[in-house]
């Protein structure tokens, strides 16, 4: 569908202009261009773990706010801008879960070192062993 409508040869901007002017088509154009190169980069920031779905994320937001490009710079450099700063959003997002889960005495607990029953055992003695100190 990209490559009937002649949307692999437009340059970045006309096809910003398109997606704008309400061509679907156009915005596809501008994933299938930069999913492999945005995937790196974003595994590259935080990691393979959730890259996929930070990826994904990326192009949500690009979706969302492609309007506010002010043409500045060139649509690559804001591309990374905002895929740099959902990468940000993501590391502070899991900070926030690990110091959350910490709190709660399960961040330290060791999952491979013993069986299932052992481990919530250790776990609540030393979330018990927390919670006396304070």
């Amino acid at each position: 569908m990209v490559r009937e409508r002649g949307l692999c040869d437009a340059d970045d901007e006309a096809l910003v202009d398109r997606f704008l002017d309400g061509e679907r088509a156009a915005f596809d154009a501008l994933v299938l261009r930069y999913q492999d190169r945005l995937h790196r980069f974003v595994t590259w920031s935080i990691g393979t773990a959730d890259a996929d779905d930070t990826t994904q994320d990326v192009f949500v937001e690009v979706h969302r706010s492609l309007g506010t490009w002010r043409r500045k710079s060139t649509f690559r450099t804001w591309l990374y801008g905002v895929a740099r700063n959902v990468c940000r959003h993501h590391v502070r997002q899991a900070r926030r879960r690990n110091h959350t889960r910490d709190d709660r005495g399960v961040g330290d607990c060791p999952d491979d070192t013993f069986g299932p029953f052992e481990s919530v055992a250790k776990c609540e003695t030393s979330f018990a062993e927390r919670t006396e100190a304070v």
